[in-house]
């Protein structure tokens, strides 16, 4: 049963961490190439805004939020970040960091891959003392 757990611990732990990994180099490769702007919100619906920007060519472009944020009301000033090869994909720079995510899997699955290696290493001594009781 603990051999079960251990393999368990040691392959979710470390899924886990890459695909924390993967969400960290995704959000910081996103934030390395976008633009950041000023932005009005023109409509809330459900705690999801939609909002007016300009590019640097002066194009406007209005989106509504994939994420829910509350707390936002027509009229205000809100700063976003965008892809400048792809203005539609924008979003609002508030509330929990993007990367939030990403430290949560990772933080999840180092701590999983540490218990798989504590009970590697800890199987070892007790199968020693197991047969040194059967001697």
């Amino acid at each position: 049963m603990q051999r079960m757990f251990r393999v368990t611990a040691l392959t979710l732990g470390s899924i886990l961490t890459l695909i924390g990994v993967g969400l960290g180099l995704a959000e910081g490769w996103f934030l390395l190439h976008a633009e950041h702007t000023k932005a009005v919100i023109l409509t809330v619906e459900n705690d999801h805004p939609r909002f007016l920007f300009s590019t640097k060519q002066s194009r406007q472009y209005e989106i509504t939020s994939a994420r829910a944020l509350p707390g936002f009301h027509r009229g205000q000033t809100v700063t976003i970040a965008y892809r400048p090869d792809d203005p539609t994909h924008a979003y609002i720079e508030a509330g929990t960091p993007r990367w939030f995510l990403a430290l949560v899997f990772s933080g999840i699955g180092v701590l999983m891959t540490y218990v798989g290696l504590y009970l590697t290493r800890r199987e070892p001594e007790s199968q020693k003392a197991r047969t040194r009781r059967a001697s």
